[in-house]
C-alpha cells in the first residue's frame, strides 16, 4: 500500500509531467504554423493537448455503444420486439451516467440531452402497436416487461393482446366455416364422385 505523501507526490509529478508534454506540443505547433502551411494536415492550426485527447477518447468510448446499438438494430434479423427492451436499457444506462457525472463535466450535458431523447422514442415506442405486440410475444419479454417497468402501459397491452387474439380466432372460424361450406356444394360433391370413380 502506497502512504498519502507517495500518492500525492505522484500525482503532483503527473501534473508537472503533462504540463510540459502540453508545452512541447504547443511549442511544435507553433513551428509548424511558421514553417509550412503543408504540414498542418487536416486539423490545421489547432492543437489538442492531452486532457483534450483524453476527454475525445472518452466521448468515443461513450459512443462506442450507440454505434453498436444502431448496428444491431439495423442488422438484418428481426429486431422490431427488442425496440421497447433496447430504449429501456438504454434510458436507464443514460440516466446513470448523467447522476455519476458532476454538472461541469464536459460530457453532462451530452448524457442530459440523450436521456431525453430517448425517454421521447420510447414514449413513441410504447404507442406504436405492432412493436408492443411484437415485445410481448417475443418470449424473452412477454408481458412481464410491461408490468415490471410499464405498469401503466401493461393493461392497455394486455388488453391490446387478448382483442388482437379474439380477431384472429374469429378469422379462423369462419375460414374454417367458409372451406367446410364450400365442400358441402353440389359441384364438389359430384367432383368428389368422379374422382372416386376412376375405373
Amino acid at each position: 500500500m502506497e502512504s498519502d505523501g507517495t500518492s500525492n507526490l505522484r500525482v503532483v509529478i503527473d501534473e508537472i509531467l503533462k504540463e510540459d508534454l502540453e508545452k512541447v506540443h504547443a511549442q511544435r505547433a507553433r513551428q509548424r504554423g511558421r514553417s509550412s502551411q503543408k504540414e498542418l494536415g487536416h486539423f490545421q492550426e489547432i492543437t489538442l493537448l492531452s486532457h483534450e485527447w483524453q476527454l475525445i477518447k472518452d466521448l468515443n468510448d461513450e459512443l462506442k455503444y450507440f454505434f453498436l446499438l444502431t448496428k444491431k438494430m439495423e442488422g438484418d434479423g428481426p429486431t422490431g420486439s427488442a425496440a421497447i427492451p433496447e430504449y429501456l436499457q438504454l434510458k436507464n444506462h443514460l440516466k446513470k451516467k448523467s447522476s455519476s457525472l458532476h454538472r461541469g463535466d464536459p460530457l453532462h450535458p451530452m448524457f442530459v440531452k440523450m436521456f431525453e431523447k430517448t425517454d421521447t422514442y420510447l414514449k413513441e415506442a410504447l404507442e406504436c402497436e405492432n412493436l408492443v405486440i411484437s415485445t410481448i410475444l417475443n418470449p424473452s419479454f412477454r408481458l412481464a416487461l410491461f408490468e415490471s417497468h410499464f405498469p401503466k402501459e401493461a393493461l392497455e397491452a394486455k388488453k391490446r393482446l387478448v382483442k388482437l387474439f379474439e380477431e384472429r380466432k374469429t378469422q379462423m372460424v369462419e375460414k374454417v366455416l367458409q372451406e367446410e361450406h364450400a365442400k358441402d356444394t353440389p359441384a364438389n360433391k359430384e367432383n368428389k364422385t368422379i374422382d372416386e370413380n376412376i375405373y
